[in-house]
C-alpha cells in the first residue's frame, strides 16, 4: 500500500502563541484563514495557563491546549520558573505534535511560541516564525534564526532576516473574523447593533483586552476639563474590568453620551461603528483599526522601555490616519497634547481627511498570506500554484 503525500491526505497545523489578546488573537484569525483555504484542514492552538487565553478562545470552535510555559523573570526564583516551565512545555508541545501529527507550525511570538519551537525542531516539523511588533521581542529574535520561514506584519527597526533567509512582510497582523466590520453594512447600522444613537458619531475608547488605566484617567479628566470637546459625540468606552462603574458616572455627570464596558469579544461590530478610536498602540489594535479603516489617536503603553508601541503606531502616524502621543502616565501632564491632537478631528473638519485615506487599508490583514505561507512549508514548496485566492 502506497503512502498518502501531504497534498493527498488533511493538513494539520499548530499555531503557538499566548499569554495576551495580542498574541491569541492573530493564532485565531491565522486559523480562520487557514480553515476558508482549505476547508478540510485541522488546526491546533498552543497557549499559554493564563485566563485570558482561555476567554478568548472560549468564543471559538478551535482545539487548543495551555501549556505550562513562563516569561523570563529577573529574579534567581523568577528565571528558575522559566527554565522549568519551557522545559515542560517543550516535552507537551513535542506529544501534541507527535499526537495530532502536525504538518507545519506557526509561531505567533512569545514565551509560549519558543518551546513549541524547540518541539517543531525535534520533530523535524516545519516552522513559520510571524512578528507582530515594530520592535521584535526576545523570543522573537531568538526564534528567527531558527524557523524554517519568517514573515512580519510590520517593517521592523531591527532587520529579523538572515543572509540564507527572507523576511516576508505581509499586509498587517491577521484579523480574526469578529473583529472586522461587516462587509456593506454602514457605520449607522453598526451603531445600530450596538444599540446606540445610528446618527451620532461614535468615539471609541479602547485599552484592548486589559484595559488602561492612564487611558482611563485622561477620559475621565476630559469629562471635568472640556466636556464640550464631545459635543455631537458619543463614547464607547472599554475600559477593563473593574473600572466601568466610575467611568460611566463621570460621562453621567458631564452629560455626555456614552456606555463604558469592561471588554468586548466580538469587536468588529465597535469598529464598524466607530468614527474616531483613542486607543494603545498594540500590534492587534493598531491592525484592528487599519484593517476597519478608522482614525486613530494612539497613546502607546508608557512603560516599555523599547518603546514598541510607539514603533507599532508609527507607519498608521506616517499614512496620515493617526497621530501618536507621549502618554505622561498623568493626565494634566497629558492633557495639552491630547487636546491640541483631538479638538480638531472632534470639532473640525480635519477627521474627514483622515478616514478618507484610511478607506485605502479597509479589510487588509495579514491572515491569509500567513495561511499560504504555512500551507506551502506542510507541502515544501515555495509556491502556492492554483491556491485558493486571498480571502477569510
Amino acid at each position: 500500500m502506497t503512502a498518502s503525500t501531504p497534498s493527498q491526505r488533511t493538513l494539520t497545523f499548530c499555531l503557538a502563541g499566548g499569554g495576551s489578546g495580542g498574541h491569541v488573537a492573530p493564532a485565531v484569525a491565522i486559523a480562520e484563514s487557514l480553515q476558508w483555504q482549505m476547508p478540510t484542514c485541522k488546526v491546533q492552538l498552543a497557549v499559554s495557563e493564563r485566563a485570558i487565553d482561555a476567554t478568548i478562545l472560549s468564543d471559538t470552535s478551535l482545539q487548543w491546549t495551555a501549556l505550562p510555559a513562563r516569561g523570563l523573570g529577573k529574579s534567581p526564583m523568577g528565571i528558575a520558573a522559566f527554565l522549568r516551565g519551557t522545559l515542560r512545555a517543550k516535552a507537551q508541545a513535542r506529544r501534541l505534535l507527535r499526537d495530532a501529527h502536525v504538518d507545519a507550525v506557526g509561531l505567533l511570538g512569545g514565551y509560549v511560541a519558543a518551546p513549541v519551537m524547540m518541539a517543531a525542531r525535534a520533530e523535524g516539523i516545519p516552522t513559520l516564525m510571524l512578528n507582530l511588533d515594530a520592535v521584535p521581542g526576545r523570543a522573537n529574535r531568538w526564534m528567527a534564526s531558527r524557523a524554517t520561514a519568517l514573515a512580519t506584519a510590520i517593517k521592523t527597526v531591527r532587520a529579523l532576516s538572515t543572509p540564507s533567509k527572507h523576511c516576508q512582510l505581509i499586509d498587517g497582523p491577521p484579523i480574526r473574523a469578529n473583529a472586522r466590520p461587516q462587509e456593506g453594512v454602514s457605520k449607522a447600522d453598526h451603531r445600530r447593533l450596538l444599540d446606540l444613537d445610528p446618527d451620532t458619531r461614535l468615539l471609541l475608547v479602547t485599552g484592548a483586552s486589559q484595559g488602561a488605566g492612564t487611558i482611563n484617567d485622561l477620559m475621565h479628566h476630559l469629562t471635568t476639563t472640556a466636556p464640550q470637546l464631545l459635543d455631537g459625540w458619543q463614547v464607547l468606552h472599554l475600559a477593563g474590568r473593574g473600572n466601568d462603574q466610575n467611568l460611566q458616572r463621570a460621562y453621567e455627570r458631564a452629560g455626555i453620551q456614552a456606555r463604558v464596558e469592561p471588554f468586548r469579544h466580538a469587536m468588529g461590530v465597535a469598529w464598524g461603528a466607530a468614527n474616531l478610536v483613542i486607543a494603545r498602540a498594540g500590534a492587534s489594535t493598531v491592525g484592528e483599526a487599519r484593517c476597519a479603516g478608522v482614525p486613530a489617536i494612539y497613546l502607546p503603553y508608557p512603560w516599555h522601555k523599547d518603546n514598541h508601541q510607539r514603533c507599532n503606531a508609527q507607519p498608521s502616524v506616517d499614512s496620515g490616519i493617526a497621530c501618536s502621543i507621549h502618554d505622561q502616565i498623568k493626565p494634566s501632564a497629558t492633557w495639552e497634547a491630547f487636546q491640541k491632537a483631538i479638538e480638531p478631528l472632534l470639532q473640525g473638519s480635519e477627521l474627514l481627511a483622515w478616514a478618507d485615506r484610511a478607506e485605502q487599508f479597509k479589510g487588509l490583514h495579514g491572515g491569509p498570506r500567513a495561511a499560504r505561507m504555512l500551507r506551502e512549508l506542510a507541502l515544501g514548496k515555495d509556491d502556492l500554484a492554483g491556491a485558493s485566492p486571498d480571502a477569510g
